[in-house]
């Protein structure tokens, strides 16, 4: 088990086990304008945004702030939470290239 930590959406820290870890989408971060990974932990049921910037963090993020922020919808978040590890990863970051 290798052990992550974000931040929860309450604020508090909260451990993960990213060997559990389903990448979901990358793309550009609306928070932070830096390249972002969201990543889905089925046991916590949580989507996680990694953020890679001048001091990397992980934030639990809504399923409404993935819509809003990375054009997911509501059936692709289903999908993923249905069946984590038949997931394909969306890279959006090609696009903003």
């Amino acid at each position: 088990m290798l052990l992550g930590v974000y931040t929860d959406l309450r604020g508090v820290r909260t451990s993960m086990d990213l060997d559990a870890a389903v990448d979901f989408i990358g793309g550009v971060g609306a928070r932070s304008g830096w390249l972002a990974l969201v990543i889905y932990i089925p046991e916590q049921s949580a989507f996680i945004e990694v953020r890679d910037g001048s001091a990397p963090e992980a934030e639990q993020v809504s399923e409404q702030y993935l819509v809003e922020n990375f054009a997911v919808s509501a059936a692709q978040i289903r999908a993923v939470k249905q069946a984590p590890a038949k997931w394909e990863f969306i890279d959006l970051r090609k696009r903003a290239a």
